[in-house]
């Protein structure tokens, strides 16, 4: 793994989602901008990791979760035309092996009034140490997130945060965007390894 870039699986990002008026357009240039550098040597690969789809969304028969499509349409964005391949971290995919890899992750979703989720406190502190390692390259925390806090604090992709950190080493990183819009923590990073 050489190169990682980190971007919220939000579903506002989602072309048609948005609505007339872009409500979180400085977070759709970060990503953008995080994705078209993740690309940029035209890796043949790119693996995205992410929260498949939950119980709730199968019983529908929704078959992807808002992670690969939201990677999907963000490689899309900005030309990639290579190989997109998806996978759950639960499902133990080869990090190491992918040359460039998009992380669908964000944090807590119970952050003010307008949350989807009623406010938690506890939100505030996990979202800060997670903020700080992304920006510093540190993977210790991101190895150490708790999946069962970040379902009580309903944030997206703990595990694939926990899978990257196992596979990252001598980081440089670079963080382009870090904001509470909406009540939902966001953040977009860009990890160079090795």
């Amino acid at each position: 793994m050489r190169r990682v870039a980190f971007a919220p699986a939000a579903p506002l990002l989602l072309p048609g989602y948005a609505g007339r008026v872009d409500p979180l357009p400085d977070l759709r240039v970060a990503c953008h901008e995080a994705v078209a550098w993740l690309v940029l040597d035209r890796p043949a690969r790119v693996l995205v990791l992410g929260d498949g789809p939950t119980d709730a969304d199968r019983a529908r028969g929704v078959t992807t979760g808002f992670a690969e499509r939201v990677g999907s349409a963000l490689l899309a964005a900005v030309g990639y035309e290579g190989e997109a391949t998806f996978a759950d971290p639960a499902t133990g995919p080869d990090v190491d092996g992918a040359p460039a890899v998009l992380v669908l992750a964000n944090g807590s979703a119970r952050r003010g009034d307008e949350a989807p989720g009623y406010v938690d406190e506890r939100a505030f502190g996990v979202d800060e140490v997670l903020v700080k390692a992304l920006a510093d390259g540190d993977t210790a925390p991101l190895a150490a997130a708790d999946p069962v806090l970040g379902a009580e604090l309903m944030a997206a992709g703990t595990s694939a945060l926990n899978a990257v950190a196992a596979a990252a080493h001598d980081v440089r990183a670079s963080l382009l965007y870090e904001g509470d819009p909406l009540g939902v923590q966001y953040w977009v990073a860009t990890w160079e390894c090795g």
